[in-house]
């Protein structure tokens, strides 16, 4: 498996990245539902003045980026533990293999 640098920039840029397409496909979701249906959110927002389509377009791009910015946040914790297991697994003991019993393994006789 090959080693990555973990810099800040990098991850910076990965999970914004993933924030954007998160914004993205909400906003996209929620146009489609409003376009699908358009007085579904105009039930959740009586005023008058706000247009439903727009309302869920805002909405689903609000939550897409939170859930997005989230998936990215979560995605560099498993690269990052996934890569700290990788460091610590001897280099003389191939991925799989058994080490060898210790003291604490035999059973007392």
């Amino acid at each position: 498996m090959e080693q990555r640098k973990f810099s800040a920039a990098r991850v910076f840029v990965q999970v914004t990245l993933a924030s954007l397409a998160g914004m993205l496909l909400g906003g996209l979701f929620g146009w489609g539902a409003a376009a699908l249906a358009p007085g579904l959110f105009a039930k959740f927002f009586p005023w008058e003045i706000l247009e439903p389509t727009g309302v869920a377009v805002v909405l689903g791009a609000f939550g897409g980026t939170l859930c997005g910015g989230a998936l990215g946040a979560f995605a560099q914790g498993v690269e990052l533990l996934a890569s700290w297991r990788a460091q610590s697994t001897p280099a003389n003991i191939p991925p799989g293999a058994a080490a060898a019993p210790s003291a604490t393994d035999r059973p007392a006789s």
